[in-house]
């Protein structure tokens, strides 16, 4: 649920950013979709894995092409398989191939050197600067609030 309260109400922020410092559309939504649900769930993922990405936009911006295709697949596959099951497992093949590529992106992306912090030093910079992160945009959004 962190993720996507941060798609709903930090993603529109950090786009705003984005935009206001040139980046173009096409990438603009989902560099601040990814960098969004990263800040949000990153106190969850240090405390499950005691380890912080720091290289999950560029991995989701290599992955997020085979989402949607995958998703299509899967849930036209999960349709199809009652009428037409040997359609249905063409449909999950293809599918198997997108789930492959978005995973060789998190395993290539995550083996990178200083893909990830582990040190307790480096989660309490990565808390402080989520954190500053977060008041400023809680401060933007306070002056930016309609008032009646």
């Amino acid at each position: 649920s962190a993720a996507v309260a941060a798609i709903f109400w930090l993603a529109p922020l950090l786009s705003r950013g984005l935009a206001a410092a040139g980046l173009p559309k096409l990438l603009r939504e989902p560099v601040a979709i990814s960098a969004a649900c990263s800040i949000a769930t990153a106190p969850v993922v240090w405390f499950q894995f005691q380890a912080l990405p720091l290289l999950s936009v560029p991995a989701n911006a290599l992955a997020g092409p085979a989402v949607a295709p995958l998703l299509g697949c899967a849930l036209l596959a999960a349709a199809l398989h009652p009428l037409l099951p040997s359609a249905a497992a063409a449909l999950a093949w293809l599918a198997g191939w997108c789930a492959a590529w978005i995973a060789l992106c998190a395993r290539t992306v995550g083996g990178l050197p200083f893909a990830q912090v582990t040190s307790g030093t480096g989660a309490a910079v990565a808390a402080i600067v989520a954190a500053a992160v977060g008041a400023l945009a809680a401060t933007y959004a306070w002056r930016r609030w309609p008032t009646s």
